[in-house]
């Protein structure tokens, strides 16, 4: 199966840091190109693994990020209904689980543990959220923490 990625996905698949920052403009494929990744290197390397996909709020998250991860599952024929919880926002794909959550509802961060957080559009975030999501994400790949932003405010944490 072809699959055309980006430097999104070398960087992902070549680094050995546990936090990762993609910085870039509007439509440069940074949000797409770590969905592919998630989905077609992570998620066939490892398995029983809990990833977190956030977004500031829940529309948002639904409009964009969540919209791309199910549409690449449409693409490439990896769709499978029985393995969508729609009222959880949660999807298992070989193995693994992936939840959609957004940061706008402060209990929705606490107590959840996961193996890798993938934050879309960080700057959104307070520093504070950030560090909540930081102290409950633990593994032993890399990367653990995933950051995708546009560099638009020069002020943000």
């Amino acid at each position: 199966m072809q699959i055309d990625t980006n430097v999104v996905w070398r960087h992902l698949e070549q680094t050995d840091k546990k936090i990762v920052i993609m910085q870039g403009g509007t439509r440069s494929g940074k949000t797409y190109n770590t969905l592919l990744w998630l989905i077609f290197s992570y998620s066939q390397k490892y398995t029983g693994k809990t990833i977190t996909i956030f977004r500031a709020t829940y529309p948002a998250l639904r409009a964009t990020v969540m919209r791309d991860f199910f549409d690449i599952l449409n693409k490439y024929d990896l769709y499978n209904e029985l393995n969508h919880n729609k009222s959880n926002s949660e999807y298992r794909l070989n193995g693994n689980l992936f939840e959609f959550i957004s940061v706008d509802q402060p209990s929705r961060l606490k107590g959840r543990k996961r193996d890798l957080a993938f934050l879309n559009e960080a700057n959104e975030f307070s520093y504070e959220q950030y560090n909540q999501i930081l102290f409950r994400t633990a593994s032993d790949t890399s990367p653990t923490i995933i950051l995708d932003y546009n560099p638009s405010d020069e002020y943000s944490w």
